[in-house]
This record gives C-alpha cells, structure tokens and sequence, in this order.
C-alpha cells in the first residue's frame, strides 16, 4: 500500500492513497470492454486510487464514483455505496477489514447501495459521511484524530478496491452501469447495428449488453465502435448532456450503422462547450489513439485533431 497524502482542493483537503493496480487493454473484441478500457484511463487508470479531499465524501473506483454528490441538494449518497455493496456481497479477501470498520460505527451498506445504521435503518445524509470519512466537514487536517480517523476510511477503501479478487467484479459493475443510464437512447444505436458478419464493410467488434435475464450479443461496424467508446468516455462525466449529443446526432444521420452517424456523434461530443469536454475530446483522442484497438487511418479520419466548424466539415 502507497502512503497516504495530504491534499487540498479549493476549501477542502483531505486523503489520497494511489493504488497498484492498472486498469488493463481488453483482450477479447468485446464493444462494452473497449468502451470500458477508454472510459477507465480518462477517470481513474489505476484501481484501488482514492481521494477524500475534493468535499464529496471520498471517490473511488474505475469511474471515480463519489461517496455523497456535494454540489446536490441535500447532498445525498453517491454511486459509490452500490459498488461497495456490490464487493462485499462477493466477499472478496479485503471485505472483512472494510465490515469490520462498519461494524466497529454500527454501520452497513444496505441492498440499495446506501450507508445505512445497523441500529435503527437510518440512511446516513451526505453531510454526516462527509463528517465520518474527512473530519470534519470535508476538511482533514494534516495531523492528530481526525487525520488519523481520514486515513482510516481511505485505507479501508484502497485495500477493497485494489484486491485483486474483486477488478473482474468492479469491470463488470462499471459496464453495467454504463449501459442502463441511458439504456433506452443508446440501445436503438446498438439495436440498429445488427451488423451482418458476412458484410464487406468492416471487420465487426462485438458488443455484450447485459440484461437482467440474457446477454445479448449484437455486430458493430469498427466506425461505430469508436464513435460508442467515445460517447461513453463523455457519458460517464455528464449522462445527461452526452445523451443529448446522441439524440442529436441521430436525428441528423437515422442511419444509425452510417460512417456518417459516427461523424455526427463525435463532432458534437467534441465541440461541446459543456466543461471542459473539448479538452476531454483531447484526451480520448490520444487515449484511443495509443491503444491501437482500432485501425489508425479509420481513427484518425473520425478522430482528428482539429474537428471541422460542423459535422459536415469531415468530408
């Protein structure tokens, strides 16, 4: 285990422990796993990383899921809990230390991916977590209890998130979550691209969605592989303005299996003025890029590194 640091972000400060385990290139041509592999190296490329200093409790986990959404009234409970939830069910090797600091607070992770008391059922606000795992109030100092209190909870979490027994159940988690935000815009994409393998058009990349009852194997062509990673490398930042770009471009392009679509759905992701998704474009370009998943011309033809005035601009 690396030794905890003491940083500081804006008015708050807090714990970060960097893990040892990195976030590795798919083996199989699996669409979801590629996806996951892009999303991963732009949010946290290394399992087990967590940090307590950024007012939310602490994050961790491939999509740097937050303990409570600070910025959110009430600040409730974040994503983080249900992947908690999840590794514990599972009873991986590092679950019996992180229970036993639960039970040391009278505490659980309830079914419903929320930190509940174990006394009364009480579901903890955002505000009290905050207090527990980065006294106080989000704002650790660098020494004495409450430091050591910080380090406590943040070590807890690197260990059950860097066990190696639990990196398959945390893909997997990640994946699934990925594909149930917007499950019903992005599955006509993926619905559409019942891509036919004795096509000429494209070696096809398979796509796994996973459903309650079935996993359902579709054919994308390589065009709309790349466009789809990138969307989720976007969508796991803002669900909702990413979404957008979506429904947008397929608007704008129906033929959802078309070079064109994919044209469309990049250039509206990478222009974006929403945060800072033009340097995020950026990024994703060269994570692609330096994974060599896909063909580099093809890449680089919907990829570039300057993105036309408008969609049409590719052509």
């Amino acid at each position: 285990m690396s030794a905890p640091l003491h940083r500081t972000y804006r008015d708050y400060s807090g714990v970060k422990i960097v893990g040892t385990q990195r976030v590795k290139l798919p083996t199989t041509q699996l669409h979801m796993e590629r996806a996951y592999y892009v999303m991963a190296q732009l949010e946290a490329p290394v399992y087990g990383t967590v940090q307590s200093y950024d007012g939310a409790g602490i994050s961790g986990g491939p999509p740097h899921w937050v303990a409570v959404y600070p910025h959110q009234k009430g600040k409730p409970q974040g994503h983080l809990w249900a992947l908690i939830h999840a590794l514990l069910t599972a009873q991986i090797p590092s679950s019996k230390g992180f229970q036993a600091l639960l039970d040391e607070h009278n505490l659980q992770v309830s079914s419903k991916g929320k930190l509940v008391s174990t006394l009364s059922g009480y579901v903890l606000p955002g505000t009290e977590v905050i207090d527990l795992i980065a006294p106080p109030n989000g704002k650790v100092p660098r020494s004495g209890p409450k430091w050591r209190q910080a380090v406590k909870w943040a070590q807890a979490f690197h260990l059950l998130l860097d066990d190696p027994a639990g990196l398959e159940i945390q893909k997997a988690f990640t994946i699934d979550w990925l594909l149930r935000t917007q499950y019903k815009t992005e599955s006509i994409v993926y619905d559409y691209n019942d891509f036919d393998p004795d096509g000429t058009e494209a070696d096809p990349a398979s796509l796994m969605v996973a459903t309650d009852e079935v996993a359902l194997i579709h054919e994308l062509p390589l065009w709309t592989d790349i466009a789809m990673c990138a969307y989720h490398a976007f969508s796991v930042n803002a669900p909702g303005t990413a979404v957008r770009a979506l429904r947008w471009a397929q608007k704008r392009e129906p033929e959802l299996r078309s070079w064109a679509f994919a044209e469309h759905l990049i250039w509206k992701l990478g222009t974006s003025s929403y945060g800072n998704w033009k340097v995020r474009y950026r990024r994703t370009r060269s994570v692609m890029r330096d994974s060599e998943l896909w063909p580099k011309e093809m890449l680089e033809q919907l990829m570039p590194l300057r993105l036309p005035g408008s969609a049409k601009g590719f052509r």
